[in-house]
């Protein structure tokens, strides 16, 4: 009987049963989904509240690196600012943000100075300033300091006033302090705590101008404000905490959140989640620490109310089960979005929001098939750079820049194809793909409808701003191409643009590569070209109007061991931009003063000739170079007066104090002053009255132009001869060629000629052939001068009877 009635039971409560088992079954796995993900949700948000905070924290240490910086250049500017002036610079709204609670400035004081700041301080309205400990090595520490750095300006005067007149060397710790900061030229930062047992953080930057330090920017921090201030939700939490310390160990606490805090037990919890990271301050490294107290209570709540739910409501098990899906989308449509969100990250540039390297690689690789059978459509490559981009920087900051970055970006898409793509390779370089054209013409008339439009200008922050543009072509017709030599090729060409000019539209061809190998191969080998004694001098005669040797200019070569003998139109330039033009330059300094010295013997110092030599306009902008001069000149006891040197007009208009000094060195010495190239620079008449010029060389062009019989051009020459006549200076004509161009010249009034109608530049075999040949004839009076028909006539004039006016 009692099976019977078992056996119906079952029967008629099968449905309630087996609701009963799925709902156990299911409010059971329900329990644990929501656990889970309630688990997973608070995780997020402690992460991300985490990072947020060490994010707040950077920015605010950057923030107060950037205030420190910008004090620093302000009084590297006005080094001699008053009182009012840092009071201006450093107000509420400067430091604002930044957590810094003041600005300090201590300049060197020498002991006898001291009391000379104190009277201008009070006159300047401290009444009661005084420096303090008034001993300037008041501690025992030893210290490399021979000044006192007493704090002159503190700003602002309510929040740090009270340091007014400290002295900071009297403090052993922040005389170390110092003593870092001054060795790195960097911010150095000392720990302190206060009377109120607060902790902070003084930072020292020096400020030093041409090697001279000339005294500290010091930067007040107090942890419990700086902190408290940007992430004030922590300390008042008891459910999460925040440590900070400069050790590794912990030893040494920086910051607890829980400060002002009086739960004891709070301390003694084990942490349910905890997190850490690393921030650099300063010279100091900060441990931050992050951890939640306290079990998820929410979440052991909603899973044990669902649960419930589902045994005893087993009528809306449907329509839990329906939520939980809905649940489930939910999150997998979280999970797809943050999927693509990072896709999209790593393919796309966050500034511009153009497709980034990564993307242009997977792009031309696509476009590559190489030796695959798939199949290969050409396709050509603009490689853009914006022109003297760094200007915008550098004037106007790193946000307008960007704020031009992005604008760029917009019209580079907005006038872009439906096929075409545009990238962003790097800082101002970006690339755009044409796909299926390979024109010439279609491809010009593309790039330079880009070039125009980014030139337009640009709007920003209330102001226009103009960028250039040069464009670099690459047309890829092989399917083989390497992915390397696409984007070099058009690299290559983008350069080719901007020497040649810049603002233009240049295609790639494989000169181009060519000349950048040999070129690349001459500047390795221009090296160890002194060292491996490969440079040679050529020598050309300078002769005056009765074809009298007077001087030479000493020209450069380069006796390449398998590429022969090098002009320096070939190398000069790399040794420019490698800076070996000073080592080159020294030497052929040397090797003149050396055939001086020679010729001083051999010639008679009676007779001896000068020597003209080139100096770069990167070697005139070293300080050292006349020195250098001056020292061979000695070690070859040859006097200044027998060299000269040829200045380009460049170098001169630029008036660096550095080029007045070298010249005025080399004056001082006796060394002549040509100004080479006259008429194809600046020619402005102040550089001659500036500067002591001895002798200006008419440039080869003008003289040429001669021969054409142009009036403008006969002009211009007589022009310059006769300025030079009324301030008293001499003139050489370069490129005499003929002897009607001599006849000519002559008749203008000219000085002195130079010019393959006398000579060739000479190597040395010939050339000193050649001063042998005139050597015989150096015993000749100016009497038997007078036939200049014979060549016999011809002798080496004293360098003295032609470079007195």
């Amino acid at each position: 009987m009692s099976t019977l009635i078992n056996s119906a039971f079952i029967k008629t409560y099968r449905i309630v049963i087996l609701t009963a088992v799925l709902g156990v079954l299911l409010s059971f796995s329900a329990f644990n989904i929501i656990q889970f993900y309630e688990q997973q949700k608070v995780t997020s948000q402690f992460e991300s509240s985490f990072k947020q905070k060490v994010t707040t924290l950077e920015q605010a240490i950057l923030a107060i690196d950037k205030v420190i910086l910008a004090t620093h250049h302000f009084i590297s500017v006005n080094p001699d600012l008053d009182r009012s002036a840092f009071s201006s610079l450093i107000d509420k709204d400067f430091l604002s943000k930044t957590g810094l609670r003041g600005i300090q400035w201590a300049p060197k004081t020498t002991t006898d100075q001291i009391k000379q700041l104190e009277q201008q301080m009070r006159a300047s309205g401290i009444f009661d300033y005084r420096t303090y400990p008034s001993a300037i090595n008041s501690s025992n520490c030893k210290s490399q300091w021979q000044y006192s750095f007493p704090v002159k300006y503190a700003e602002p005067l309510d929040a740090i006033g009270e340091a007014l007149g400290f002295q900071l060397t009297s403090d052993c710790k922040i005389a170390s302090a110092l003593e870092n900061a001054a060795n790195e030229q960097t911010i150095t930062s000392y720990t302190f705590v206060n009377d109120d047992d607060e902790v902070g953080v003084k930072l020292f930057y020096p400020l030093i101008i041409d090697g001279e330090l000339l005294g500290f920017i010091v930067g007040v921090v107090m942890l419990n404000e700086l902190i408290d201030t940007l992430i004030g939700d922590v300390t008042v939490s008891d459910e999460y905490q925040m440590t900070i310390h400069n050790d590794k160990e912990k030893g040494n606490l920086l910051y607890q959140s829980q400060w002002q805090n009086t739960c004891d037990e709070c301390e003694n919890q084990a942490p349910l989640m905890q997190l850490q990271a690393n921030i650099s301050f300063a010279n100091q490294l900060w441990y931050v620490t992050f951890s939640k107290q306290g079990l998820n209570q929410h979440a052991d709540l909603y899973a044990s109310a669902a649960a419930g739910s589902l045994l005893v409501l087993t009528l809306i098990l449907c329509g839990y089960i329906r939520t939980n899906i809905n649940r489930m989308t939910w999150a997998n449509k979280l999970v797809k979005q943050k999927t693509e969100s990072l896709s999209y990250q790593a393919s796309h540039d966050q500034l511009t929001r153009l497709k980034n390297r990564s993307a242009l690689s997977e792009c031309l690789q696509t476009c590559l098939p190489g030796n695959t059978q798939q199949p290969f459509s050409p396709f050509t490559v603009l490689f853009i750079d914006l022109d003297h981009f760094k200007r915008v920087n550098d004037t106007k900051g790193h946000l307008i820049g960007d704020l031009l970055l992005q604008q760029v970006a917009e019209r580079l898409t907005e006038f872009s194809r439906s096929k075409d793509q545009a990238f962003r390779f790097g800082g101002d370089e970006f690339i755009v793909l044409l796909k299926d054209i390979t024109d010439d013409k279609t491809v010009t008339k593309i790039a330079q409808r880009y070039l125009n439009e980014i030139k337009k200008p640009y709007y920003i922050e209330n102001n226009y701003y103009h960028i250039g543009v040069s464009i670099g072509v690459s047309i890829i017709e092989q399917a083989n191409t390497s992915l390397d030599t696409v984007l070099r090729d058009a690299d290559i060409a983008m350069y080719e643009a901007k020497k040649q000019g810049r603002g233009q539209v240049i295609f790639f061809d494989d000169s181009m590569y060519k000349n950048l190998v040999r070129e690349h191969s001459l500047e390795m080998a221009l090296q160890t070209a002194v060292e491996k004694n490969q440079l040679r001098l050529a020598y050309q005669p300078i002769v005056n109007t009765k074809q009298q040797v007077i001087g030479f200019e000493a020209l450069v070569r380069w006796q390449h061991p398998s590429k022969g003998l090098i002009m320096p139109d070939q190398f000069i330039g790399l040794a420019e931009k490698n800076d070996m033009i000073c080592h080159i330059g020294d030497w052929v300094i040397k090797q003149a003063i050396a055939q001086l010295a020679q010729w001083q013997t051999s010639i008679g110092p009676d007779k001896c000739p000068y020597i003209s030599v080139n100096l770069s306009p990167l070697q005139l902008q070293k300080p050292e170079v006349a020195s250098y001069v001056a020292n061979m000149l000695t070690h070859y006891n040859v006097p200044g007066r027998r060299l000269a040197v040829e200045l380009t007009e460049s170098t001169l208009a630029e008036n660096k104090k550095v080029v007045s000094d070298n010249i005025t060195m080399l004056q001082a010495h006796g060394v002549k002053l040509f100004m080479d190239d006259f008429g194809t620079g600046y020619s402005s008449i102040s550089l001659l009255q500036h500067y002591p010029i001895d002798v200006i060389k008419i440039d080869r062009s003008f003289v040429f132009n001669l021969q054409k019989h142009n009036v403008s051009d006969h002009r211009l020459v007589q022009a310059i001869i006769s300025m030079a006549k009324v301030m008293n200076l001499q003139v050489v004509a370069e490129g005499v060629e003929n002897q009607a161009l001599q006849s000519v010249l002559v008749d203008m009034g000219i000085d002195f000629l130079q010019g393959y109608h006398y000579a060739k530049p000479l190597m040395q075999d010939e050339f000193t052939a050649y001063v042998q040949k005139h050597i015989g004839f150096k015993n000749l009076t100016r009497q038997a001068a007078s036939n200049e028909s014979t060549p016999a006539n011809r002798y080496i004039q004293p360098i003295d009877a032609v470079m007195e006016p």
